[in-house]
């Protein structure tokens, strides 16, 4: 099977995107080669013109780019511009995927889901709902694409990935928008892909309590909220820093701010990423687990 992709699913028709939408991820991996026509007109400056491409930042069209073995590009007068292999340093550029997942495809399901959503992160779609709709096919995800939920689609696609996965670098997201303490409190879900761009290095990490006993890194989705058992060090009076279960490669550990709120009812969960080094070099406690109801 061949497939030529000449226009955007940006403006599909709704029936045809929740009948064919979740097939699609399935449909690029199975071809023999997809080619990618793209409106070049800077012949002068070619390279920049395609690492600046709209294409590079639709939404639908990343699946496209990742599930294909064989891509190649051509420009507006169908002059072949290459293949993703021989421009992966191009395209690595122009969507900040690592070139290994570039050249091997088998690659991209070993990768952490904040490194899946870092890829998107950058990436727009005309519906808002498309943001979450586009990565189902990527992080093998099955659930109705329901238009008119709006960006709740995204938190839906986040509790899908907490069913069936223990990967904490779902909670590694950088906040947005503050409040006046400085804290994000929008929960311990991310609002979109676009707080993810800073996880687009990083990795699974195993902590270990006292030498070699490992720490469960348990969760699970109640009817109050997020369960999760968290290894805790102190910050100040009622903070603590909730280590997570990765890192950023070639640096430090990520944690979750974890603040107590004035009732005492529990706590809130502003995400953060930082190294942990930094953070906790003047804290002579060690850590401990405690089991958190994060609601």
């Amino acid at each position: 099977m061949q497939i030529l992709h000449t226009a955007t699913l940006e403006g599909t028709s709704l029936t045809t995107l929740v009948r064919f939408g979740d097939s699609m991820y399935s449909w690029y991996w199975n071809a023999e080669i997809c080619y990618v026509y793209m409106r070049l007109q800077n012949a002068t400056n070619a390279e920049s013109s395609f690492k600046t491409n709209r294409w590079f930042t639709r939404g639908w069209t990343l699946q496209e780019l990742l599930a294909p073995n064989v891509v190649e590009f051509y420009d507006h007068d169908w002059n072949l511009i290459g293949t993703k292999c021989n421009l992966v340093s191009l395209i690595e550029h122009a969507t900040g995927i690592r070139a290994q997942y570039l050249h091997d495809r088998a690659l991209i399901r070993e990768a952490n889901v904040g490194t899946k959503f870092s890829w998107a992160s950058r990436r727009q779609t005309s519906r808002s709902e498309d943001i979450a709709y586009h990565l189902l096919g990527l992080l093998d995800v099955n659930m109705p694409m329901l238009y008119g939920e709006g960006t709740r689609a995204f938190y839906r696609l986040q509790l899908e990935i907490l069913r069936q996965s223990t990967d904490h670098t779902i909670f590694a997201w950088q906040p947005g928008l503050f409040d006046d303490d400085g804290y994000d409190i929008t929960g311990f879900l991310a609002p979109s892909p676009a707080y993810f761009r800073s996880t687009v290095n990083i990795e699974i990490q195993k902590f270990t309590q006292q030498s070699q006993v490992q720490v469960a890194s348990t969760h699970e989705i109640t009817n109050l909220g997020l369960r999760i058992s968290l290894l805790l060090i102190p910050y100040s009076t009622d903070t603590y820093l909730g280590l997570l279960n990765c890192r950023k490669r070639n640096s430090g550990y990520v944690a979750i701010l974890l603040q107590s709120t004035a009732d005492d009812a529990g706590l809130i969960c502003p995400p953060f990423t930082s190294s942990i080094r930094r953070r906790t070099k003047e804290f002579k406690h060690k850590p401990y687990i405690s089991w958190l109801n994060l609601v």
